[in-house]
């Protein structure tokens, strides 16, 4: 059943014992996150959170509601991320285009995936005009003791393609800076910065809003390598198998889920930046002060019964590992659509946002370990692999003990490591083909099979 909006998912949470109140009163600014972050290192990811009593608001906060593998499936429907994957797959079949993108991006063009607007929207039961102070009404968390200050760690940022019209739903930090100003983290060579560029080239300021909560499907989404141009939104219809609805904010028009509790709408002016950081972030360490959008909220909606959904960022294992993780699974038939040689793969959560991969492959010749990485490195879905390592069909990727053994005694150095600008290769995969090939060190040992069909016929008169 499809998970209309966070409200929904609390319910689906509760009924499923995934879900755990804190009734006392807790503290916006580094007690919450102290919580999450401890809850989110337990085996499995612990429960979803949902604080009632947050310091000088009214408004509940959820954290960690994606923090688990079974959650992100109950999020989307209590549907395994393989199976979205092989639907997706199977969708594309007879779609236009000579890649996988190319083909995802003509599936989601159909009708049955755009968004439906609908009338007298949950996300607009209440509205506050005049500049509002935002800091006021949504409950942000600042997360770590050096942080600048507080942020919005899991909004969907929306801003339109002013040639095209497509609109873009992208996951990126906004830190409050007083107000109704907030400054805007989106990296140089994301559709939001692209759409500004685009606006500013014209004279024009930026209409953007930041939208807290609505569909788990479009959360999910708004984080998800879905193709540049591609509306996220399409790809949510996709997900939940039907249309998201929609509503038009009183700004500018822009199409934003009905089913959110926040709204915030307004504009990033052409030329205005401001400091945004320092930002405690997964790698363990802080991001240091940079120039950023400067947002300038002239409307706030939301609902008359609000929550605020916000996740926290440090090291992993986190609440946003799990949401990478399941894109690893979903997108990887798509990869292979691409990349036929390319039979499985795996992310470790302590690389995972820096897309480092391992991938067993079917070789049929010499020197196609290092063909693949290249491969995958020019490609659409691995193109920032910091640490991409190759190995044999059967390889067991989760294990890391084996893996290190792999790369340690089917490495040379100086001709299977690559190294691109601060991206790592490794071709672990044996270097021989055929049992009677034999270069010092390089011949694989293995049982006979006539000795293993022999164990496995005598295994239980060993008493072992």
């Amino acid at each position: 059943m499809a998970v209309e909006d966070i409200h929904s998912f609390l319910q689906v949470l509760e009924k499923e014992g995934q879900l755990h109140k804190v009734h006392v009163e807790v503290n916006w600014d580094q007690e919450v996150p102290a919580i999450t972050d401890r809850v989110c290192k337990r085996p499995g990811g612990g429960p979803g959170l949902l604080f009632n009593r947050v310091v000088g608001y009214p408004t509940p906060v959820c954290t960690n509601l994606f923090g688990s593998s079974r959650r992100m499936r109950l999020a989307l429907g209590n549907t395994d991320a393989d199976i979205f994957g092989n639907r997706l797959l199977s969708a594309m079949k007879g779609c236009p285009g000579s890649t996988s993108l190319q083909k995802l991006a003509s599936l989601l063009e159909r009708k049955e995936y755009q968004p439906q607007f609908q009338q007298n929207s949950p996300c607009q039961q209440r509205i506050v005009e005049t500049e509002p102070d935002v800091g006021a009404y949504l409950p942000a968390l600042r997360t770590w003791p050096k942080d600048g200050g507080r942020y919005l760690t899991l909004p969907m940022v929306v801003t339109q393609d002013p040639d095209s019209g497509v609109q873009n739903f992208g996951m990126y930090r906004v830190q409050l800076l007083g107000g109704n100003q907030l400054a805007i983290h989106w990296g140089p060579f994301s559709d939001g910065a692209r759409h500004h560029q685009k606006n500013r080239n014209r004279g024009d300021k930026t209409p953007v809003a930041v939208v807290i909560g609505g569909p788990p499907a479009l959360l999910y989404a708004s984080g998800a390598p879905v193709p540049a141009g591609v509306d996220e939104a399409t790809f949510a219809s996709f997900l939940l198998g039907k249309p998201v609805s929609m509503a038009k904010t009183l700004t500018h028009g822009l199409a934003v889920p009905a089913g959110a509790d926040y709204v915030l709408e307004g504009y990033v002016e052409k030329d205005e930046t401001v400091e945004e950081g320092p930002f405690g972030n997964h790698t363990g360490f802080y991001d240091p002060p940079k120039p950023a959008a400067l947002f300038k909220v002239q409307t706030l909606t939301c609902r008359k019964d609000p929550v605020y959904v916000c996740t926290v960022v440090g090291p992993p294992p986190m609440e946003n590992s799990y949401m990478a993780q399941f894109s690893e699974r979903l997108f990887l038939p798509l990869l292979q659509l691409d990349h036929p040689r390319v039979l499985e793969i795996h992310q470790p959560v302590e690389g995972i946002f820096h897309q480092c991969t391992f991938v067993s492959v079917k070789k049929d010749g010499p020197g196609q370990g290092k063909d693949v990485i290249r491969q995958l490195w020019d490609g659409p879905w691995l193109p920032r692999a910091r640490l991409l390592a190759v190995f044999d069909e059967g390889t067991n990727l989760t294990e890391s003990n084996g893996l290190l053994w792999h790369v340690l005694n089917r490495m040379t150095p100086a001709s299977d490591l690559m190294v691109k600008g601060e991206q790592v290769g490794i071709d672990a995969t044996s270097k021989v083909s055929g049992e009677d090939s034999f270069t010092p060190g390089r011949l694989p040992i293995v049982e006979s099979p006539h000795i293993q069909q022999l164990l496995a016929n005598r295994w239980a008169e060993y008493g072992l």
